[in-house]
């Protein structure tokens, strides 16, 4: 009997840090299905270290062979090696979809891997990834500013095809972010079952808190006005980043995030054609389509200075009760 390898390569803001933690807390459901996922080194819950190291831009720096003769990920490299000789082995992070996949083929040429991709409609990404951007760091730019100059690696015609070159014969599976398509509407079942052809799950744990939640609307536009002023720039980052993750879960924040209608027109210029490509040869069921709900020319995220100073405090109280609690994000 032969035992196979899956790598799961995300993308980014595909649920991707729910699934893993998931899986981090499943382990021992997993082994039981004959699959190990290996516990990731510094306290982590997926193996971005591993990605990290064949990156793009690691590999300019020193040769995949030199990072196969590292003490480290040549022990790792050693064990996954070992381990697929008694049973499956999975590894997971969205840092792999970063490496060029010739990389992780060569990385794990002992085997033939089965490579896992959800790739997310353009719109929905674009918020997300601009939320994200803002919410975790101090940069200050506009949504506008993030869509026009920064919005990039969204065109999975060119990035699937690629990968389907060095992992061809159904070694690649491509599966549709989009709750409509995925099984019981759950990334964590849609993976279970139709990636790692697992049928019954109820005897896994499935009460994994939500994992970065999104911020949008007053909370949002208010990070980035902190960003710009550095009203925010004394507190530690992950405590920040922590506190805006449970205020969005407030009824008070809880709003959906939506572009214009002249940004979506921007958008389908640049998507519905590549888009169109990618359901014919990879989602030919489950199409990608760009998400026109979530449009708005109404939505107005201004704040005066009293309703920023309020949402300031919001954030700062919250970082307190982090700090207190001992906790981080």
């Amino acid at each position: 009997m032969s035992f196979k390898l899956t790598v799961h390569i995300g993308r980014h803001k595909t649920g991707t840090s729910t699934l893993q933690a998931f899986l981090m807390g499943n382990r021992e459901a997993l082994a039981s299905e004959g699959i190990y996922y290996p516990e990731p080194d510094d306290h982590m819950i997926a193996h971005h270290k591993l990605a990290k190291a064949i990156s793009r831009q690691s590999i300019k720096e020193r040769s995949l062979i030199e990072v196969k003769q590292t003490q480290e990920y040549g022990k790792i490299l050693r064990h996954i090696r070992k381990t697929l000789e008694t049973t499956n082995v999975l590894l997971s992070s969205e840092g792999f979809s970063n490496s060029h996949p010739r990389t992780l083929s060569r990385l794990f040429k002992f085997t033939n891997p089965v490579v896992a991709v959800y790739v997310r409609e353009q719109v929905s990404y674009l918020l997300s990834g601009y939320a994200q951007l803002i919410q975790s760091s101090n940069n200050a730019m506009t949504l506008e500013e993030y869509e026009q100059d920064h919005f990039r690696g969204a065109d999975y015609d060119r990035f699937l095809n690629l990968w389907q070159a060095h992992f061809p014969d159904g070694d690649l599976v491509v599966r549709n972010y989009d709750r409509q398509y995925l099984t019981n509407r759950d990334i964590v079942e849609d993976f279970l079952v139709n990636v790692m052809g697992i049928r019954t799950t109820t005897h896994f744990d499935k009460a994994v808190p939500t994992r970065n939640p999104s911020i949008a609307g007053k909370l949002l536009e208010a990070k980035r006005l902190a960003n710009e002023k550095g009203d925010l720039a004394h507190l530690p980052n992950s405590l920040v980043y922590g506190a805006l993750g449970q205020l969005a879960l407030d009824s008070r924040y809880e709003v959906k995030a939506t572009i214009s209608s002249e940004m979506l027109e921007r958008l389908e210029a640049r998507f519905i054609a590549t888009n169109e490509k990618v359901n014919a040869a990879f989602l030919p069921d489950t199409p990608l389509v760009l998400n026109s709900e979530l449009v708005s020319d109404d939505a107005n995220t201004e704040l005066s200075d009293t309703e920023y100073g309020a949402i300031l405090e919001d954030i700062v109280n919250a970082v307190e009760t982090l700090s207190k609690s001992g906790a981080t994000a």
